[in-house]
């Protein structure tokens, strides 16, 4: 007995086809049977647009370790949002911001750690190194850019 896993359904096919024409085309890989399009998730049970149900086991963005809207995390997103979304956090930080850089400084393994919160790899850690030589010491600006790949971790000390 054979059994096809299930894939695109028209809906997801359709959509994938709109995002074709205004997506860059290195960005997302769409082929005949892949990907499927996610409408909604709940741990990591995903329904796609097409209501098929699947488990997601990509591990992408922490989705094996929480899964998809864990409930802490949405009563820390509710709870934060009632008071404030958004502020330019390398312009005028947050007490929120202050606040998770000392829990972070309290469990790191390093004495007195000097942290940078990032959310993509090594395209932002270049900008972060630069624009710490603008604001710091700026005689060994080739050489903190040759060892740079060496201070790539969750929490970057000086």
């Amino acid at each position: 007995m054979s059994h096809k896993p299930r894939t695109q359904g028209p809906k997801s096919r359709a959509l994938l086809k709109r995002l074709k024409k205004v997506e860059s085309p290195d960005t997302t890989f769409v082929g005949e049977e892949f990907p499927i399009v996610f409408k909604k998730a709940q741990g990591l049970q995903v329904i796609d647009a097409d209501g098929q149900r699947f488990t997601d086991l990509t591990a992408c963005f922490g989705v094996l370790a929480f899964g998809h809207r864990p409930a802490p995390t949405l009563r820390a997103i509710r709870n934060q949002s009632s008071q404030l979304l958004h502020a330019m956090g390398d312009v005028h930080p947050s007490d929120a911001k202050v606040r998770f850089l000392e829990k972070l400084a309290r469990v790191s393994p390093y004495p007195n750690p000097r942290i940078i919160l990032s959310n993509t790899g090594f395209t932002q850690a270049l900008m972060i190194q630069f624009k710490r030589n603008i604001t710091a010491d700026t005689k060994d600006i080739c050489h903190r850019f040759s060892v740079l790949p060496h201070h790539i971790f969750p929490i970057i000390h000086y």
